[in-house]
Formats: structure tokens, C-alpha cells, sequence
């Protein structure tokens, strides 16, 4: 089983890895992020692609009316 001191010496060569990775070009490539809110990224990514990808098909092929979205749906 991992120890203490491994978590602490593996953090601390991420820390360093993202220091030095910044210093080389000024942006960071890494992140430390809870995975709830990693997840909610994305999910939001993908919902953005599926209403782009909508928005596409409705302006190639045109937009159905409210009445025939209501029948479609049995509203």
C-alpha cells in the first residue's frame, strides 16, 4: 500500500512539473480539479456541441414549426 510520504513526494514533482512547464512557455498544461467539477466541463462541452450541431441542421434543412414539434411530441 502507498504511504503518506509518497502522495506527498508525487504532488510535489506534479507542482514542480507545472512550474517548470510554465516557466518554458508561459502557459500551464496542467490542472488539479475536483472530478464533479471536471465532469460538469464535460458534459457542458458535449451539450454546446449537440445544440451547435442543431443549430447547423436547422439553418441546412430547415426549421420545423411549433405546431409540428407539438404533434411530434403528442403535446
Amino acid at each position: 500500500m502507498l504511504g503518506h510520504s509518497y502522495f506527498i513526494i508525487r504532488t510535489t514533482n506534479v507542482a514542480n512539473a507545472i512550474i517548470n512547464d510554465m516557466a518554458l512557455n508561459g502557459k500551464g498544461r496542467y490542472v488539479i480539479m475536483d472530478i464533479q467539477d471536471y465532469e460538469r466541463v464535460i458534459a457542458t462541452i458535449k451539450l454546446m456541441e449537440a445544440l451547435e450541431n442543431g443549430r447547423t441542421f436547422g439553418e441546412e434543412q430547415g426549421w420545423i414549426s411549433s405546431e409540428e414539434l407539438k404533434s411530434e411530441l403528442g403535446i
